[in-house]
């Protein structure tokens, strides 16, 4: 992901013929993503062409029972909207608000890398999981796949702009 851009939901599949696709949000309250401003779109990789952001426009964002749906301008019909399944929403990282000094990003933590306190790695960032109780990191080393607890029992340090986390 572009480092001016901040993943705040994922296009699912088409819910109706006319174009309405389900919306993942990444956050607890679609109130909350809508209060960032503009959104910007990401095709998926297999779409061809760029991996560049663009704006969208005129789409409708709303909820029926407890699912989210994302309707967007000039899509009318499932066979067009197929082509933003599995698509990125994001907005400029500028749009989000200031955290204090305890608070952190998800985008942020992706790509650390994790070193326990005897400097053995366990790769990068790869992912995270919410499990409720708290948060997940999936590290990975290219063979082989960790999971670490967030939680302060076992991150004894955290440097993001150094982007390494020490457990």
């Amino acid at each position: 992901m572009s480092k001016e851009f901040v993943e705040i939901a994922r296009i699912g599949a088409t819910y109706k013929l006319d174009g309405e696709l389900n919306l993942y949000p990444l956050a607890s309250s679609i109130e909350t993503l809508l209060s960032y401003g503009s959104w910007y779109i990401q095709l998926p990789s297999l779409e061809k062409g760029s991996k560049d952001w663009q704006i969208l426009k005129d789409e409708n964002v709303y909820r029926r029972a407890n699912k989210t749906y994302i309707k967007i301008a000039g899509v009318n019909d499932a066979n067009i909207a197929k082509k933003y399944v599995n698509a990125l929403i994001g907005v400029p990282k500028s749009a989000l608000p200031e955290l204090d000094g305890s608070e952190t990003y998800f985008a942020d933590i992706i790509g650390c890398e994790v070193i326990n306190q005897d400097n053995r790695s366990f790769g990068k960032v790869i992912d995270i999981i919410e499990t409720g109780s708290n948060e997940v990191l999936v590290c990975s080393d290219g063979k082989n796949e960790y999971l670490v607890p967030y939680v302060q029992l076992y991150i004894v340090d955290e440097n993001i702009e150094s982007k390494k986390i020490v457990v």
